[in-house]
């Protein structure tokens, strides 16, 4: 005989109802005692509280010493995790089986409780590198590499890291100057370093992200493909070349706006002398025609020593006269549409008042794109018009490469699950992600698309049924379930859990042992909401 979802949930909260009457103490669900100023981690390897290793930090992470008991002599260190940044730890085995030397491996990870932070935090265990970094920081200045050292030691090894990552169906999305290591004390080879210790691309800044994926928040980027990890090497080679990281002093507004007016390779490489052989590269990485913009197959041409048709640095065409908003001139679509998501109330007004509707006619005559603001500004049934719903259409109507904007709200196609749940976790009701669900923000996004990428398409494929399981009314079922089902790290966000980091249906009983060793104080509903959305999401055996 079956029982319900909510009849086991209930069994599990009478259980441990009774554990805490009793005022039981019990397991502490760490996975063993280890020793004083160690933490365990599955039984196999013991992390030294005591001594950090900041050589190895990663944003947010931190590096901890740890020894690996099976294999005493291993060169390992562990990475604590931001417990309110959800690492990626369903791809630690995937990325970990990838046999590539340039490519530092993830061994395993798991949570534990952290005494630093009084709570229990994820980790991910990765081999130690065998030197340090290349770039200390990008805030740093280093001896610019010469073009051989970046084509032997940078290039070629990246475009097989890249490889790798893509038959495995992986993207990094984290190259970038800082994260890579000399591993050798002669400093002849490199290994890319942590790309799992938040969520895709949110460590990058935004010089290093692809113009779409740039305007998005960083928890909102996506995972992208390995077009994102071609267009972040192409930003580390020349940071290598010219000894510092590109757009220096600019705030991450200004190198949005300069890589919309000018383009990516104007942005980024501005006045910098770099030889013709290089430039052809850096032309071919940073262009932003997606027609014209190198993969791997280009660059591992060019690294053979073989020369293409040099591709032309392209600037963004300009339109004949100029759309006044907010007291500046924008010469070009995506400019508008930028300009429009970052002073949202004006841009409301203007779209009201007619005067982009008589700029489009006049000056652009483009009957497509006129068609398309119609559409975004028509009413849905059911659907009050208000400036958010005109802004978020239109937006996309002006640029259909722009990330889909909720005022503040910001995230690629394949970045809306991420950015939904950090934003839940940062205290958000995430409902600005229900009126682009509700307002059809994401159906007009994807009609204004010519060949969405494959996180595109599956999200596209699922859409509906996250849209379902968001408006149906009971237990298990809303914002939050649709962010546990879009996120398999995202841990369950019940106060009940607050100081713990739980990521699986199985681990539901050892969280609520724990809760009640603590003596569970202050909690009056052991299966809330979020416990049964977490629930409905991850369980999928029988229940018994």
């Amino acid at each position: 005989m079956f029982l319900g979802v909510w009849g086991l949930l209930g069994r599990i909260s009478d259980s441990v109802r009774g554990i805490m009457a009793l005022n039981l103490t019990g397991s502490d669900g760490g996975g063993g005692e280890g020793v004083p100023g160690s933490v365990d981690l599955l039984g196999r390897y013991e992390i030294n509280t005591g001594e950090p290793l900041p050589a190895y930090d990663t944003t947010p992470g931190v590096a901890y010493s740890a020894i690996n008991h099976p294999d005493p002599e291993s060169q390992i260190f562990a990475l604590i995790c931001d417990p309110k940044l959800p690492p990626r730890g369903d791809m630690v085995a995937e990325m970990g089986a990838i046999d590539n030397p340039s490519l530092m491996r993830p061994l395993d990870w798991g949570v534990v409780d952290w005494p630093p932070e009084g709570r229990r935090c994820p980790v991910i265990i990765y081999q130690r590198p065998g030197g340090s970094r290349v770039m200390p920081s990008l805030r740093d200045t280093i001896t610019p590499m010469s073009e051989e050292d970046v084509t032997r030691k940078v290039i070629m090894p990246m475009v097989r890291v890249i490889e790798d990552l893509k038959a495995a169906g992986l993207v990094h999305r984290a190259i970038r100057p800082d994260n890579l290591f000399w591993d050798d004390a002669e400093q002849n080879r490199i290994v890319l370093g942590d790309g799992l210790c938040t969520p895709p691309g949110a460590a990058q800044p935004v010089a290093y992200e692809t113009i779409q994926c740039g305007m998005a928040m960083p928890s909102g980027r996506g995972p992208g493909t390995d077009a994102n990890d071609v267009y972040a090497l192409g930003v580390t080679i020349l940071a290598l070349l010219t000894g510092q990281s590109p757009c220096q002093g600019m705030s991450d507004d200004q190198v949005i706006r300069e890589k919309l007016a000018h383009g990516s390779y104007v942005a980024l490489v501005g006045n910098q002398r770099i030889s013709l052989t290089m430039l052809e590269v850096l032309r071919g990485l940073f262009c932003d025609d997606p027609k014209d913009l190198w993969g791997i197959d280009d660059l591992n041409y060019w690294s053979s020593g073989r020369r293409q048709n040099p591709t032309q640095a392209t600037t963004p065409r300009k339109v004949p006269r100029a759309f006044n908003f907010a007291g500046e001139d924008y010469a070009t679509l995506r400019e508008l549409s930028y300009a429009f998501s970052t002073n949202w109330s004006q841009a409301a007004e203007t779209i009201r008042d007619g005067s982009l509707d008589l700029w489009l006619r006049r000056v652009i005559g483009d009957e497509e794109l006129i068609d398309a603001v119609n559409d975004a500004v028509a009413p849905m049934v059911g659907i009050e018009v208000s400036d958010d719903y005109l802004v978020s259409r239109v937006c996309v109507a002006l640029d259909p490469n722009t990330p889909l904007r909720y005022r503040d709200f910001r995230a690629t196609v394949g970045g809306l699950g991420t950015a939904l749940c950090v934003a839940l976790m940062e205290g958000d009701d995430g409902a600005a992600y229900g009126r682009i669900i509700r307002e059809g923000l994401i159906d007009f996004w994807f009609s204004r698309q010519r060949v969405p990428v494959e996180s595109e398409r599956l999200f596209a494929a699922d859409h509906e049924n996250f849209r379902i399981n968001m408006e149906r009314p009971g237990l298990g079922l809303g914002t939050e379930r649709v962010a546990y089902d879009l996120n398999p790290n995202m841990p369950c966000l019940s106060p009940i859990f607050s100081d713990d980091f739980v990521v699986d249906a199985s681990d539901l009983p050892a969280a609520y042992e724990r809760l009640a060793a603590r003596g569970g104080e202050g909690i009056k509903n052991l299966v809330d909401a979020q416990v049964a959305a977490f629930f409905s999401s991850r369980y999928s055996g029988q229940l018994t």
